[in-house]
């Protein structure tokens, strides 16, 4: 059964943790919207940073550099971990995906377009996801720069979107 979407794209309403100006450096937005993210996926939650704005407003400059800070900061936390510690068995598992006039496309496995699906719990599913496992930096920068792919992750609809996730 495919998802019908229409309830979530037709009427948007916004609410932002936080609004940079042209000041803000990419640490800035690191470490106050990024860093608590990171936490918080280390308690095995679920994060996503979204930067949202028009075309040309710096979205792709900002972001580009925080999802490998991200997951250096995610790997070190692992790696310093005790066996005794929540965090030792964690890992580390990178997906992204595009959304672009309806249609689904897997951005770390040349673009192959996806299904987007809800099963019988009501969950959805993107259908054909591939997930990488990173255990180490030059992973997550190998999968990043994948030739097939932009360096980045995002979501576009009007614009681009960036997302970490």
């Amino acid at each position: 059964m495919k998802v019908d979407l229409t309830r979530f794209v037709e009427k948007h309403a916004f609410a932002f943790d936080a609004v940079f100006d042209e000041s803000a450096s990419n640490d800035d937005v690191y470490v106050s919207e990024v860093a608590p993210l990171v936490e918080f996926a280390l308690s095995r939650a679920n994060a996503t940073c979204f930067a949202y704005g028009q075309t040309g407003s710096g979205k792709t400059y900002t972001m580009q550099p925080l999802p490998g800070r991200a997951a250096r900061d995610i790997l070190a936390a692992v790696n310093r971990a005790e066996s005794a510690d929540s965090r030792a068995d964690l890992q580390l598992w990178v997906s992204a995906f595009e959304i672009y006039g309806g249609r689904v496309f897997d951005l770390l496995n040349g673009r192959r377009k996806l299904r987007v699906l809800e099963d019988s719990k009501s969950q959805i599913c993107v259908v054909g996801l591939q997930e990488y496992r990173v255990d180490a930096d030059d992973t997550f920068d190998r999968l990043v720069e994948h030739p097939l792919t932009e360096p980045k992750f995002y979501i576009a609809k009007s614009g681009r979107t960036q997302i970490l996730t």
